[in-house]
């Protein structure tokens, strides 16, 4: 079985070196991702240079992104709005907001 050399605890492999020297503390190259609070989704805040049908179009992906993403998101437009939530009950019920939207 091939030995695995550590430093510190972490695989050699994984250590970011220049950042670790610079700092005189070991850095690892693997880092987690940063993750937003919640986002806002706002039919008010998407400004003039679309249609109806691509505001609904451009929310539509946004609830789908943050989803996939797991960020809390909330949903403002005419007539409607959800507070910051997640989960596939959330999701459809924003979706369904945009489905049955008339202006």
């Amino acid at each position: 079985m091939p030995s695995t050399k550590r430093l510190g605890g972490l695989p050699i492999r994984q250590i970011a070196w220049r950042t670790s020297a610079r700092h005189q503390k070991l850095y690892s190259r693997v880092m987690e991702t940063p993750r937003e609070d919640a986002c806002e989704l706002n039919w008010y805040l998407m400004g003039g240079g679309h249609n109806t049908e691509e505001k609904l179009a451009i929310l539509a992906a946004w609830i789908l992104r943050a989803e996939r993403r797991q960020i809390p998101y909330s949903l403002e437009m005419p007539g409607a709005a959800l507070p910051a939530d997640l989960g596939e009950a959330h999701r459809d019920a924003c979706l369904e907001i945009l489905a049955l939207f008339k202006q």
